[in-house]
């Protein structure tokens, strides 16, 4: 495969390769990934910002290779420097029709509608099981300097899907444009070195009850760091979560039911909740450096969000949020 090749270069199918110089981001409107899975070359250029890093800084020759993303959630299309002419553009001939899956689990993350994965499972019988996977979202009040850029590009390496910088009456920071399209940039990134497929979405800077007051209760679940008392902790909200974050599948109770020991006929346990119980997603609120105050942690409460405690220890904003969002990511 290709993750497998030397950055010296190899050969694949009987073609000499060069140098595999990760991945290049084009946007579905550019109809270039299009054109390589149909098989016809295509002309990478030096205007195009990304091109021009693949042709420019990373010095890309006859014979690389380079996997193209479109950030939609579509897998990665691989791709192989043919020519490359005198102005610095260069062809980029298809390697093959196939597509690249994602090599890390955490990469394969969520579409702006989330599709359901279907699996299928063998025993007695075949059965086959569709989950929805929750989007995850973070609602935080942003820290200053590059403590802010670093939980961006954190965020986006472990899957999150909506990031909400929060605009809370102690907020330290309130980002503007340029700020916006830098972490926009960042999120890309950081996609790259992940091999993330999907892009996260940084949302305008807004207030705590415009983020969160149109929350269908039923299907969605708000986590609220807190250091009040009365937070539980987060593993123990995200246990009694269990079912509508991952609901037990009837390829789950199948495999249960054939894979267990037993002398006599087993029933397949009855699930908590089903997959048309599952959440469509989850929001992590963190506030800023100041904490929530008392009427947003009351509008909070009002919307039924669980305080949980990340245990005794005062941690910084990024760090909290990184911790909650990483627990809550493993739990779906």
């Amino acid at each position: 495969g290709v993750h497998a090749m030397k950055k010296g270069g190899g050969v694949v199918k009987g073609i000499k390769t060069g140098r595999h110089l990760g991945r290049c981001f084009m946007p579905p409107s550019a109809g270039f990934i299009e054109g390589l899975l149909a098989g016809r070359s295509m002309t990478l250029t030096k205007q195009d910002k990304h091109g021009y890093h693949k042709l420019t800084v990373q010095r890309a020759r006859e014979g690389d290779m380079i996997d193209f993303f479109d950030g939609t959630g579509a897998p990665a299309v691989q791709g192989r420097l043919e020519t490359k002419f005198k102005n610095g553009d260069a062809l980029i001939a298809p390697m093959t029709t196939q597509t690249l899956q994602a090599t890390l689990p955490l990469t394969i993350t969520h579409t702006a509608t989330p599709a359901p994965t279907t699996q299928t499972t063998t025993a007695t019988a075949t059965a086959t099981a569709t989950r929805t996977i929750p989007r995850l979202g973070v609602c935080v009040g942003m820290p200053k300097g590059n403590r802010a850029d670093w939980l961006v590009q954190k965020l986006t390496e472990i899957g999150v899907d909506d990031i909400y910088p929060l605009s809370a009456q102690r907020s330290v920071l309130a980002p503007g444009e340029g700020r916006l399209e830098r972490w926009e940039r960042i999120t890309l990134e950081a996609c790259k070195q992940s091999l993330r497929l999907t892009i996260p979405i940084v949302h305008e800077p807004s207030i705590l009850s415009k983020i969160i007051t149109s929350a269908n209760q039923d299907t969605y679940r708000i986590y609220w760091g807190s250091m009040d008392g009365s937070a539980v902790p987060l593993q123990d909200a995200l246990a009694a979560d269990r079912y509508r974050l991952k609901p037990v599948t009837p390829q789950a109770m199948l495999k249960t039911a054939t894979t267990t020991p037993t002398t006599t006929t087993t029933t397949p346990p009855t699930p908590t909740a089903t997959p048309q119980d599952s959440l469509a997603a989850v929001l992590v609120a963190i506030g800023p450096e100041g904490d929530f105050t008392e009427p947003e942690k009351q509008l909070l409460q009002q919307l039924g969000a669980v305080p949980v405690s990340l245990g005794p220890r005062r941690l910084r904003t990024e760090t909290a949020a990184f911790v909650m969002a990483s627990a809550v990511s493993l739990a779906l």
